[in-house]
């Protein structure tokens, strides 16, 4: 403890001498010590050993002010000089340690109060496996956050997330929060400890990915993760959840029409009217990107060789509906003409002479032999 009163007194030589000493070695030791000092000056520095605090007396006089730790070479005053309200962020940006050790923090059902929990430091390890739905912390505080357990993190007006939709943290994972406002947090540069995400990441917005996702185990994108985001395209499903609104499906197969609008700020695709393949059962084609075409026939006809009430001639046909039999109207030829008939060719089976006809297929699409697969678009 090297502190003094300040007040020299008339004395002998030798006791002035070490008077003086004595109040010389207060000032350059900051009056430190594990008490504050006797005398009290508006404006003086007091090194508190007990709270490892370099601290420093108001204006008035009234209250001593935390300016740094005894143990680091920066300051919460140098960082506003140097970066205002993103000081914390400026230490990183210099590669200056944080401002204290790293403190544990847990997590809890609802708000995190960090103005006590770690009122001195900008670098926690948040524990436990709950829900936080909100910090509390003053505007322009940066804090580095390490998880250490499988804690969610709430999309909501206190916490935003990169995403916009809630994220489930990993032990190792590490993110910034950075308050926008007082007791607002925005949830930045978040990176995965187990990796998981980059591939996922490598896919470009706007490409479909299929998946066998009918198979247990099968890996399918992660909605959590803030680096991006994927839709599946499969209407009422809760993969979807909080970036999908007005999803609309009517008619009936074949004919289905699915469709849901996009909400997700931050993607290109927020605001547009997507088409849910899976649920239409769309397929993709090449070329002439974005445009819908439904499904038909190419236009061709048939040649009669021989019909005992018209002869020969060209016939067109179409698809019954309601008797799913093939209807096919023939033009007689010839200069006169025999007029037209109705030809009707049943959907039959052909079982006599399976060589050479085997078992038809028929119903109601066209379409060629398929497995069943689900898409996925990544919009951001």
């Amino acid at each position: 403890m090297t502190q003094h009163s300040y007040d020299i007194a008339d004395q002998p030589g030798l006791s002035f001498l070490a008077d003086v000493n004595a109040a010389l070695a207060a000032i350059v030791t900051n009056n430190s010590g594990a008490t504050e000092p006797t005398e009290i000056f508006a404006h003086q520095w007091w090194a508190d050993t007990t709270a490892n605090m370099l601290k420093r007396r108001n204006a008035t006089n009234t209250a001593w002010v935390s300016v740094m730790s005894l143990s680091l070479a920066i300051t919460p005053y140098a960082e506003t000089v140097l970066g205002g309200a993103n000081a914390s962020d400026m230490r990183y940006l210099i590669g200056v340690a944080p401002m204290a050790a790293r403190v544990n923090v847990a997590s809890v059902a609802g708000t995190v109060n960090l103005t006590t929990a770690a009122p001195l430091t900008d670098d926690i390890a948040l524990t436990g496996a709950l829900a936080i739905t909100g910090f509390t912390g003053a505007a322009g505080r940066v804090i580095r956050v390490t998880a250490t357990g499988a804690f969610t993190l709430t999309n909501n007006a206190a916490i935003v997330t990169q995403t916009g939709t809630n994220i489930i943290a990993g032990a190792g994972d590490t993110f910034m929060l950075r308050f926008t406002a007082a007791n607002v947090a925005e949830v930045l540069s978040y990176v995965s400890a187990s990796g998981s995400g980059s591939k996922w990441s490598n896919v470009p917005v706007g490409s479909y990915i299929g998946i066998r996702d009918d198979i247990a185990g099968v890996d399918i994108p992660p909605t959590t993760d803030p680096a991006f985001r994927y839709i599946k395209c499969t209407a009422s499903d809760s993969y979807n959840s909080g970036v999908l609104t007005s999803e609309s499906v009517t008619g009936t197969a074949p004919l289905v029409i699915a469709t849901a609008v996009v909400s997700l700020t931050g993607s290109p695709f927020n605001g547009l009217t997507e088409h849910l393949i899976n649920t239409e059962r769309r397929s993709l084609r090449a070329g002439a990107s974005g445009t819908l075409e439904a499904d038909q026939l190419q236009l061709h006809h048939h040649q009669v060789s021989s019909y005992s009430t018209m002869g020969s001639g060209n016939h067109y046909h179409s698809s019954d509906t309601t008797s799913g039999s093939l209807i096919s109207t023939a033009k007689g030829g010839g200069t006169e003409g025999f007029g037209s008939a109705v030809l009707t060719l049943a959907h039959t089976e052909q079982s006599s002479n399976a060589s050479m006809y085997p078992a038809e297929r028929f119903g109601i699409d066209t379409r060629v032999k398929n497995i069943g697969i689900n898409y996925y678009l990544r919009i951001k």
